[in-house]
Order: C-alpha cells, then structure tokens, then sequence
C-alpha cells in the first residue's frame, strides 16, 4: 500500500504540473495521450491479476513441468503492443487528432513495457515478496515523475512529454528481473497450460477493458460523446476525472492481487472482510465528496487556474461515482478468488455498458452527464457482484453440509 501511494500521488503530481505548464487546451491532448496509456494499462492488468492466481494457486517454487510464466509475459507483451499498434488508425484521430497519431507508438510500447512488468508483479505477489512489490511501484512513480519534470522544465512539447512517461518501464524490468532471479523461491512456472493461462486472462483482460473504460479511459469516452461541449471543458472534465479518481481507486487497484490472496485463504469466508471494505471506501467517499464541494473550486483556480474551473457539485458527484467504482474495485478480488471469472466479467462489462449508454443519452450537459454515468453503472455492475457471490457462498454451504452429511452416514 505505501508503494501504491507513492505511484498514485507521483501521477497526482504529475497530472497537475502538465495542466499548470500546458493550459486546457494543450492539456486535453496530453491528458487524453494518458487517458489512452493507461486505459491499456487497466485492460492489461489483468494479466497481472491472472499470473496472482496462476502463482499463488502453484506454491512456492519452480517445478520442470507445466508453463514458464516468462513464456506467458512475452506472449502477451508481444500481443498487446501489437494490437494497439494495428489498431491505432480507428482510434487516434477521433481522440488524439491525426496531427498526434506519433503518440500511438508510446501508447503500444508503453503497454508492452507494462505487460512484463505486470507478470512480474504477479509473480512478487503471489510469493508473499511485498518488499519487491512495492520497490518496483516506488520506481514507476518516482521514475515517471522525473522523467516529466525534466521534459517541463525544458518545455519540449507534448510528443517527448508522452517518451518521458513511459521511459521508466526498462528501469522496471531491471528491478524486477533481478527481483526475481534472485530468489529461488519465487514461483516462475505453474501447472497451468498455456492455453489455460490464455483463457482465463482472457476473462480478466476482459473484465479488466470495461474497467479501464470507467476509470482511465472514460476521459476518451468524455472526448468521443462530448457533443457542444468545448475543448477548454474537455480538458477540464478530463483533469477532474483523473484527480477525483486517483485518491480512492489507485491505491484499490494496486491492491488487487494482496486482496485476491487474502480472499483466496482456504476455508474463511468472503463476507467478513467485503463487508468491512465496503463500508470503509464508503466512508472515505463521503468526506472526500464533502471536501471537493467545498473547496474543490476554489483548489483548482487558486492551484492551476481560471479555465479548469468547475461547480463544487460536479467534483462532488465525481468523487461519489469514484467511491462506486470503488466498490465495484473491492468485489472484483472476492469473485476472482472464488474462481468465478464468469460473473466477475459480467459485472463489469454490465457497469461499463450502461454508463456508456448513459454518457450517449441523457440530455444533459458533459459536467453532469460524465458523473451520472460512472455512478449508476458501477452500482448495477456492484449489486450483480454481491449477487454472485451470495450464490456461490449457499452453493459451497450446500456442498459442505453434502459432504458432511455423507461422512455421517458412512460413519
């Protein structure tokens, strides 16, 4: 968690620096560039959330048999920078502009770069090595933040403000291969099949892309269904998002795989512990929406100025939506210990499409619009969670009473 938080406030840092230097205008292709980023991100941690499982279902240690998981990181390394890269000419232009299409190239190495470090990630987890963990978090955050400090100092333009950004992944990888190395008890192969391993991420990458949509890429659905709205109250939407975003869900997402072992102890039930989540990220919304109506406004003209000026009840709403997400962020781990990849992707798919649906068809305007979607989808997405999870907590109930029923009769 304390490398979480450092990742997350560094991209606090630096998403408010790049909007002071760059203004709302300049700040909107920036900030949709780390929307696109980290949208790939969020979509491709779910192959770090897979190799958890994968790795901590093995044990500790390698055996000679079943798939080497460097085998799994390059596959899907390879896939993901590829995909972006071939994909690129239908999203870029109505998002970035044809004038950035270079900023796709960043955007599919980067996510390359992410991928291997996610396996390793996973890997880290799954062994209990937190220590590791949370260095290579620290080096993401504290890496990306000099790299973007260097480039606005020097006032370079938005093209090699977007290199800096993902500069820091090689250093990653040299952390966290010698991470890895290191240690011979550190899970590096598991039973599982390659084509296994590719189905089940396969689940999670898909759960993991309606998430990215909700949480990093909505400003590019912002930009995409903005209607009438300006270039100047994009760029301001797209800045309040990431920010009443990042204080709830960064450290929640980076928490996955702790919480997807702490859910997967053998004979504990889930309920407990959901619960006590539940109502804390609850209780942090509250005050957090409390302190963003109240001098929300008055940070964001004071801190970066005039044009990136919005109502208090706009941030409030936004933080209240991020509380729901997160919710949505703390089911997710429950169902995926359980093994319920299924319903985990229904849920999320289920909030993604309706607050989609809603971002297209309420008649309002893009400040009240963008909140009302990211709330009412993700509490659908939630209610389905808990649902499937109740349903699978009497399933094992039913099957534990079975079993002891028939070791009574047998005795």
């Amino acid at each position: 968690m304390a490398g979480t938080a450092v990742l997350g406030v560094c991209g606090l840092v630096i998403l408010l620096f790049a909007a002071r230097a760059l203004g709302a205008a300049d700040y909107a292709v920036f900030g949709l560039f780390w929307s696109a980023l980290f949208f790939a991100v969020a979509v491709l941690s779910g192959v770090h959330q897979e190799t958890t499982r994968a790795a901590a279902s093995a044990g500790v240690g390698s055996g000679e048999r079943g798939t080497p998981l460097i085998r799994f990181a390059l596959v899907m390394a390879l896939s993901a920078g590829v995909l972006i890269a071939a994909t690129s000419p239908w999203w870029v232009r109505p998002t970035l502009g044809a004038e950035h299409g270079e900023l796709a190239v960043v955007v599919a190495l980067g996510a390359t770069g992410y991928t291997l470090t996610a396996v390793m990630c996973g890997v880290l987890a799954a062994s209990g090595r937190w220590g590791a963990f949370s260095v290579l978090s620290m080096t993401e955050g504290l890496g990306r933040l000099a790299a973007v400090a260097i480039v606005l100092a020097l006032a370079l333009g938005t093209t090699p403000l977007a290199w800096a950004v993902i500069s820091v992944y090689p250093l990653m990888l040299a952390i966290g291969a010698w991470s890895v190395l290191r240690r011979p008890g550190v899970t590096t192969r598991v039973p599982d099949s390659m084509g296994r391993l590719l189905s089940n991420t396969l689940h999670t990458v898909t759960a993991a892309t309606a998430i990215a949509a909700l949480v990093n890429g909505f400003p590019l659905l912002m930009a995409t269904f903005a209607g009438d709205a300006s270039q100047e109250t994009v760029g301001a939407m797209t800045l309040a998002v990431m920010l009443t975003r990042a204080p709830l869900l960064v450290p929640l997402v980076g928490a996955q795989g702790l919480l997807i072992t702490m859910f997967a102890s053998p004979g504990r039930s889930p309920w407990p512990l959901i619960s006590k989540l539940l109502v804390g990220v609850a209780v942090v919304g509250v005050v957090l929406a409390s302190l963003a109506g109240t001098l929300g406004p008055w940070v964001l003209r004071t801190a970066i100025g005039e044009n990136f000026s919005l109502p208090g009840h706009v941030l409030a709403m936004l933080v209240v939506s991020s509380a729901a997400l997160g919710a949505l962020s703390l089911s997710s781990p429950a169902l995926l210990a359980a093994n319920q990849h299924v319903a985990y992707v229904i849920g999320w798919v289920v909030a993604t499409a309706l607050a989609v649906f809603l971002l297209w068809v309420l008649p309002l305007s893009l400040e009240l619009r963008a909140p009302l979607a990211l709330l009412i989808g993700p509490l659908v997405g939630l209610a389905w969670h808990l649902g499937a999870l109740a349903r699978h907590s009497t399933k094992d109930r039913r099957s534990d009473s079975h079993h002891y029923a028939r070791g009574e009769t047998a005795a």
